[in-house]
């Protein structure tokens, strides 16, 4: 049985590190990517792996491994940096139980960016909404402004994003929660150094 958050508090370090948290993410994680050698060993393994996972979270010997860079062409050419399925399942439950919910606490209602319940269907009905208002207010004058940042994520003020999400987990999180905030950001420093 799946344990129970009280409110928008976590009990304590189960609900990120704990065996349970662990092995839903890694169900989460697995899904269109079992054809990979290293997700297909790691989940036909998955209790003893993470259990191993758990232990080293817990004991503090946990160390993201080396990640994998290549470069896709298709569409249009850009840098990836690939974590090991081990990793990606600590961050997952990293995010999906402590960040995820003390972040999104901030965000504007209409903030529809990779959130739960807020998929394509409710985006249109904002961008529906939002059109309409304007419609209402100015007519047909008016337009829409499309854009898309190119390497956006690989030359942002990084430090400046840790202060940030630093500050709003600090107010909303547990020393604990922002021990496993601290661990997760040395690992994807590790990950940013490597894509410059």
């Amino acid at each position: 049985m799946r344990y129970q958050h009280h409110g928008n508090e976590l009990n304590n370090e189960e609900d990120i590190i704990g065996f349970e948290a662990l092995f839903e993410s890694m169900q989460k994680c697995k899904k269109g990517v079992m054809w990979k050698g290293s997700a297909a060993h790691y989940v036909l393994n998955g209790l003893e792996e993470t259990l191993k996972l758990e232990k080293q979270l817990k004991t503090g010997t946990y160390k993201a491994r080396q990640t994998t860079k290549f470069r896709v062409t298709y569409p249009k050419p850009r840098d990836i940096v690939s974590i090991c399925f081990r990793d990606r399942v600590y961050q997952r439950s990293l995010n999906d139980n402590a960040i995820y919910p003390a972040m999104t606490k901030s965000f504007i209602q209409h903030n529809c960016a990779c959130q739960k319940d807020k998929g394509t269907d409710y985006a249109r009905a904002v961008l529906d909404e939002f059109l309409h208002r304007h419609y209402r207010k100015y007519g047909r004058a008016g337009g829409v402004l499309q854009v898309d940042v190119h390497g956006y994520y690989p030359n942002m003020k990084h430090q400046s994003q840790r202060t940030s999400s630093r500050n709003t987990l600090s107010r909303t999180s547990t020393s604990e929660r922002r021990r496993y905030w601290k661990i997760s950001m040395r690992a994807m420093s590790d990950i940013i150094r490597e894509v410059r």
